[in-house]
């Protein structure tokens, strides 16, 4: 939709939205993550985007277990994998697989799970979730 958005100008600023539910923009929050979680209309997705670091897990307090969601057993997770462990998995695929090989490693897990855990820690520690822009 189109609407009028915040301006500190004395002009009209207008803002498009598009707004979906799938696919969930994986990538595109694990690269904006710092900026989202400081951004305080984006409240309604925190949760989303916890599950999404959690690999699927409603309150994810520790680094998911890779061996878990590993089918086959090589030690990664591969996008058919995921694909058939769901919606939510599916999309964690993409916000862990950095190098957009197929595959998430668990260096690439762990890399993406300490940048989740810090900017998280950040946005807490500073108060930036309650801001709004």
């Amino acid at each position: 939709f189109l609407h009028e958005t915040t301006n500190v100008g004395d002009t009209c600023a207008a803002s498009l939205t598009f707004q979906f539910k799938d696919p969930i923009p994986a990538r595109y929050f694990r690269k904006s993550l710092r900026h989202l979680l400081r951004t305080g209309d984006f409240k309604e997705c925190r949760d989303l985007l916890g599950r999404l670091a959690g690999m699927g897990a409603k309150r994810p307090e520790k680094m998911p277990n890779l061996a878990k969601l590993d089918r086959d057993g090589d030690g990664q997770l591969s996008k058919a994998e995921a694909t058939k462990s769901g919606r939510l998995v599916r999309a964690a695929h993409a916000f862990y697989d950095e190098d957009d090989d197929g595959l998430v490693t668990q260096a690439e897990l762990q890399s993406g799970w300490a940048t989740w855990q810090s900017a998280l820690a950040e946005s807490k520690s500073k108060g930036l979730r309650k801001r709004k822009p």
